[in-house]
């Protein structure tokens, strides 16, 4: 497959964190780099699990900082997986 499907196939990357994450920062960095990069064409969905105050304090700021980056609650995820595409 071209790069050019390859972008096309993915359309969102999801990323479940909990805890304190302490990797979390990196990893996003990493997958903002990859989509800036033109590697992969999807928007990253967070979806917080359970994260620390200070983990969700921080993965609040970075979202607020992108407009590729999405932030959601496990239930608010659930709901969104089980809406009817139309």
């Amino acid at each position: 497959r071209s790069r050019r499907q390859r972008q096309m196939c993915i359309r969102d990357s999801v990323v479940q964190a909990r805890g304190d994450a302490p990797e979390l920062e990196n990893l996003l960095r990493g997958a903002l780099w990859l989509r800036e990069s033109g590697t992969v064409a999807a928007d990253i969905l967070l979806v917080d699990c359970g994260l620390t105050e200070d983990a969700a304090a921080l993965a609040e700021r970075l979202a607020c900082r992108r407009g590729d980056l999405k932030l959601c609650k496990t239930e608010e995820f659930c709901q969104w997986m089980q809406t009817p595409i139309q």
